[in-house]
């Protein structure tokens, strides 16, 4: 493993899902996030911890990046692609589970998860395409 470019794929995926979050969650779809989200499930505006955000969100860059570079089968942004996939389908049955769980309906649930598996399909292409052996 080159470390280098791991660390370099871990830094710029995490940068690209805290803004990714920033810009999806908390511009674009806000108001419609907050109502389909349930009652209580989220912070007041403003009172969002923006370091435990960003230290979250370099967590999982340097855990996708890993994952990554221990599962690519070949080189280029498509392989981050389907990565993203596959992290995307991981996520969504999370959130299918949380629906079953929790005050979460079905439709948040999966609209979560698909604003989230586009969030790892492109965090998936930058890893591949700045991993590169």
């Amino acid at each position: 493993m080159n470390t280098n470019r791991w660390l370099l794929a871990s830094i710029v995926a995490a940068v690209f899902l805290f803004l990714y979050g920033w810009v999806v969650y908390g511009v674009l779809l806000l108001s419609y996030v907050t109502r389909i989200a349930p009652q209580g499930s989220m912070l007041p505006a403003g009172s969002e911890s923006i370091g435990l955000i960003a230290v979250g969100c370099l967590i999982q860059g340097t855990v996708l990046a890993r994952i990554f570079v221990m599962g690519r089968k070949g080189p280029g942004a498509m392989e981050g692609v389907r990565f993203g996939l596959y992290i995307g389908a991981l996520i969504f049955g999370i959130y299918v589970l949380m629906a079953g769980i929790t005050p979460y309906t079905l439709r948040a649930a999966s609209t979560f998860a698909i604003i989230d598996t586009v969030m790892y399909v492109g965090a998936g292409a930058l890893i591949a395409v700045l991993y590169k052996e």
